[in-house]
């Protein structure tokens, strides 16, 4: 479903709902989380956004929660994830958000190079890349090739972590 309410379609991205019966019934002794959990004409709110094809498969991009506001615009980081992984030199991506004073909030990006590239890539090389390939407002307005990021015990990026170690390093005020 779109942020409107309508079914969206071949193009348009919006959020996957399952009907009810073909999934669970109710959160535990949780009246409150089951309301939230399902719409009025009890499909599911799975919180993920996907992506409608032209044939029809839906393609996923990215969680509602990760979402950020950039100037008004909706970004999902794992678009934007995707595009920096199809660089032959960026073996893995994970981009967060952090307040920003004029913006909401701005995009940065964090890389580990490909073990096979020779020299790592530059922010600046990347986020030419990524201009090439998308909206110029979902452009990280920093990119960082970092040697390591900390992870989950399921392997995945801890971007909970990562978006401390960034406040921590970097002056988002000075981001334009």
């Amino acid at each position: 479903m779109t942020a409107e309410g309508r079914l969206a379609q071949p193009g348009e991205q919006g959020e996957i709902q399952v009907e009810r019966s073909r999934c669970m019934l109710e959160y535990f002794n949780r009246p409150e989380a089951t309301a939230a959990a399902f719409t009025a004409d009890g499909y599911f709110r799975t919180g993920d956004i996907a992506e409608v094809g032209e044939r029809g498969y839906v393609r996923f991009v990215s969680r509602m929660s990760e979402m950020f506001k950039w100037g008004g615009y909706n970004i999902y980081p794992r678009e934007i994830e995707a595009v920096l992984e199809e660089h032959p030199a960026v073996g893995l991506a994970a981009v967060i958000s952090l307040p920003h004073p004029l913006y909401a909030e701005v995009g940065l990006a964090y890389v580990l190079p490909t073990t096979e590239s020779i020299a790592p890539p530059t922010g600046d090389a990347l986020r030419e890349w990524c201009r090439t390939r998308m909206a110029n407002y979902k452009v990280p307005k920093r990119i960082v090739v970092a040697s390591t990021l900390p992870q989950l015990p399921s392997g995945k990026v801890d971007k909970v972590e990562l978006k401390k170690v960034a406040a921590t390093e970097l002056n988002v005020e000075e981001i334009r």
